[in-house]
């Protein structure tokens, strides 16, 4: 091989890795006088047999001494190690540690894909059971206004159900604080005998809030994070914000049916005691029924009239739904 094709080979690889190591560069003017020190160095190199003068070679280690220093600065400036990354990144060529860390990623993609799948499959679950619930509805054909009006609201909430996947959202460590501090106060109302399994039995945990929580207007998640404040194991016992739901469609309905039972008494008379069992009032239905036992756990009004326990009963009903409302319709925070 002659010196000179030799010569252009050698020039034309220094060129490629130039423009390699150019691209690695922290700025714009070292890489201007490291691609004009490479092609006047080249171009001496090239030219040298045509140039007379005497001090060419002198003049070619000078400028390639120069183009070298400017390399060396630019790696001092962005560090050896960042040098070397950029090299590699604008070659494809990547680490162990980007490999790991791209794998690590794709694993938590798949991770959140199948929760986002079964976050789906619990909401149609959900929906399926809110249709069959306000399906079988229709069989009470003496519905109050109140009631159809509520009704009509569920089904709204039933049919857009899984475009609102927002709780996250909605998360307040003030109103979670709040119901945490509401449930030690219950608790010690109710007294340490009546919920003494509440932090591992999830039939105390849906008693304890069918019959203490259901109607207080909180956020779901909250309420959630409140439990696991007190030392509820909530993933653990299968406790999430669609359980919440349907606990209180449940319970929802217990007072609708009492409400209608309480219409029947007689106005203007005042009772010295009037009781309505949980477990007399549960909904059974042809495709659902409520089979959860509440024991001796009822609601009572002493010395009231009939339109007074309506009354009091038609706020408990209007405040499932401000709940219901309060979780489900996105225009409300």
């Amino acid at each position: 091989m002659k010196k000179e094709t030799a010569g252009v080979i050698i020039s034309v690889m220094t060129a490629l890795v130039s423009g390699v190591i150019v691209e690695a560069m922290p700025n714009l003017v070292l890489r201007i006088f490291f691609i004009i020190g490479v092609c006047l160095t080249l171009a001496l190199y090239l030219l040298r047999q045509k140039i007379r003068w005497q001090w060419k070679d002198i003049a070619i280690g000078v400028v390639g001494t120069i183009t070298a220093l400017i390399l060396v600065i630019s790696v001092a400036v962005g560090g050896s190690d960042h040098f070397w990354q950029q090299i590699l990144n604008f070659m494809g060529i990547k680490t162990e540690t980007e490999a790991t860390q791209e794998a690590e990623a794709q694993q938590v993609i798949a991770m959140q894909e199948a929760q986002i799948a079964e976050l789906n499959d619990e909401i149609k679950t959900l929906e399926e059971k809110i249709d069959v619930l306000l399906a079988d509805a229709q069989e009470y054909e003496d519905l109050e206004l109140q009631m159809d009006s509520l009704g009509k609201e569920l089904k709204s909430l039933s049919d857009g159900f899984s475009e609102y996947q927002f709780w996250s959202g909605m998360e307040k460590q003030e109103q979670a604080e709040e119901i945490y501090q509401k449930i030690l106060e219950l608790l010690k109302v109710d007294g340490n005998d009546i919920f003494p399994d509440l932090k591992e039995d999830k039939r105390e945990v849906e008693l304890f809030y069918k019959v203490r929580l259901t109607d207080k207007e909180y956020h779901y998640c909250n309420i959630i994070s409140a439990l696991e404040m007190y030392g509820v194991d909530c993933e653990k016992l299968a406790i999430d914000e669609y359980q919440l739901a349907l606990w209180d469609i449940e319970t929802l309905f217990i007072h609708y049916s009492m409400y209608k039972k309480a219409a029947e008494l007689e106005k203007g008379v005042t009772f010295e005691e009037v009781t309505f069992k949980y477990n007399d009032y549960r909904i059974s239905m042809s495709e659902y029924s409520d089979t959860f036992d509440y024991g001796g756990w009822r609601q009572h009004f002493p010395n009231y009239t009939a339109d007074e326990i309506l009354a009091s009963m038609d706020r408990a009903i209007l405040r499932f739904y401000k709940k219901l409302n309060l979780n489900f319709n996105p225009q409300i925070k």
